[in-house]
């Protein structure tokens, strides 16, 4: 993201949709170290990751979300 990092796409995304839940992924060991993991709608996924994890991690974010996809 040449412009702004996960945490400055994050602030914005909660401003601009709160009710979105968000999948936070990074392989960095320092991650999003300003982001409270208990934040609710906000789901974590360190990478490396596979395809059946983010498909957990995916579904469990839009049961619990209050998104409508449409």
């Amino acid at each position: 993201m040449p412009e702004l990092d996960g945490e400055s796409v994050l602030k914005e995304l909660s401003r601009l949709r709160p009710e979105l839940p968000v999948i936070l992924s990074t392989g960095d060991a320092q991650g999003f170290a300003g982001v409270d993991p208990e934040t609710p709608g906000t789901y974590w996924l360190p990478k490396p990751y596979r395809a059946d994890a983010l498909q957990k991690v995916a579904a469990l974010a839009i049961s619990r979300g209050r998104v409508d996809l449409e």
